[in-house]
């Protein structure tokens, strides 16, 4: 319960929160159980997250990602769901070592790596095409999914394919 409670209240990205939860791992092995269930859930919100933030920018591009991203959703809770039957309570602790999810040196390091994403995305796409997309989702996947899924669901909106989009974000 606590690793569920702790992923709701955890910084919004996924990745944020793997890597505070493998800290706290790190410090006190006997939190593995709680904290996988956490990182799980916060990994099944984020899907449901890129929808919502294509959806803001191109609607279509959205009822096109809900399908494989659903489905990955779907297989992470059912992952999650096996991980949380072997979770026990943990007296608080998870709940105090949290962070302020209001983090400004966060937020700016973010808007910093989306400018960079604007940057390279253009000139992925204009120099190594379709594949320069994909490589450059997989690549920025790893470090932050909202930023690219930001940025394609843009290029979405300005015309590039939403095939290709919906791909790469997916990649991502």
């Amino acid at each position: 319960v606590e690793g569920a409670l702790a992923s709701v209240t955890a910084p919004a990205s996924s990745t944020a929160t793997t890597l505070g939860f493998a800290r706290m791992v790190r410090r006190d092995g006997a939190l593995a159980a709680p904290m996988a269930l956490g990182i799980g859930l916060a990994c099944t919100v984020m899907f449901v997250r890129i929808v919502i933030v294509a959806g803001v920018l191109d609607v279509d591009l959205a009822v096109r990602l809900a399908v494989p991203l659903g489905a990955m959703a779907v297989i992470l809770v059912l992952v999650t769901i096996l991980l949380a039957r072997g979770e026990t309570t943990h007296d608080g602790q998870i709940a105090r070592e949290i962070g302020d999810p209001a983090d400004i040196p966060a937020a700016l390091k973010f808007g910093g790596f989306l400018l960079g994403l604007e940057i390279a995305s253009h000139f992925a796409e204009q120099y190594f095409g379709v594949s320069g997309m994909y490589g450059l989702a997989l690549a920025a996947g790893l470090a932050d999914v909202d930023a690219i899924t930001l940025t394609l669901a843009q290029s979405a909106a300005a015309g590039t394919m939403l095939d290709i989009v919906v791909r790469a974000i997916t990649l991502a």
